[in-house]
């Protein structure tokens, strides 16, 4: 089994200078609406992956896919990696558009202020 029960179909989008603000959990349903499995959302803070509310450093619990992930991704600080999985590989893809949609909508309305 896949750690996080990541699905074979995944996809992730990597967001280059995009700290999260809004919960973790709000961004997994946003995924889950349009027919993912479900999103792993991950925080490069500190030179560390970082799973809001569950690790704070992903490389002590699942070294080796902090590991993958570190090695193919040039991650900068308050970088952030979105993770949606679905046996169908299109819903997966269309859970990880969604959320990045939305968060990109939040950041350009939040920087109108």
């Amino acid at each position: 089994m896949q750690p996080f029960g990541i699905e074979s179909n995944s996809f992730i989008i990597h967001l280059q200078n995009h700290p999260i603000s809004k919960p973790v959990v709000e961004l997994r349903d946003i995924s889950v609406k349009v027919g993912a499995s479900g999103a792993i959302i991950l925080l490069f803070k500190e030179e560390r992956l970082i799973v809001p509310t569950v690790y704070s450093d992903l490389s002590l619990v699942h070294p080796e896919l902090a590991n993958t992930l570190l090695y193919n991704f040039d991650l900068s600080e308050e970088d952030a990696l979105i993770i949606c999985f679905s046996k169908n590989k299109w819903r997966a893809l269309e859970g990880c558009l969604a959320v990045t949609l939305f968060l990109s909508k939040f950041r350009i309305n939040k920087t109108k202020d």
